[in-house]
């Protein structure tokens, strides 16, 4: 892979993230499927990009399965402690 398609690549995913990330902050409390469409991924390829995101940004998985942050709700009987550790 070139180092075009390096940037090319990373921008795009930096740019998902990104918008992922805004939406929530604004409250939107999606699944991962509804991540997937979103952003134009599969279903695993959203689950990861998931997972990243909440190394770095403050998100849960709820036992209703929707990603939210725990900013802006935060429920300890809500989470679902598999993602959380």
């Amino acid at each position: 892979m070139s180092t075009i398609q390096q940037e090319e690549t990373a921008d795009t995913i930096s740019t998902r993230a990104a918008i992922v990330v805004w939406r929530m902050a604004h409250g939107w409390r999606p699944t991962t499927r509804e991540v997937a469409a979103l952003c134009g991924i599969g279903m695993g390829g959203a689950w990861a990009m998931m997972a990243r995101i909440r190394r770095g940004v403050p998100i849960a998985l709820g036992c209703d399965k929707r990603w939210y942050d725990i900013t802006l709700h935060y429920d300890p009987q809500d989470v679902d402690r598999a993602v959380v550790k």
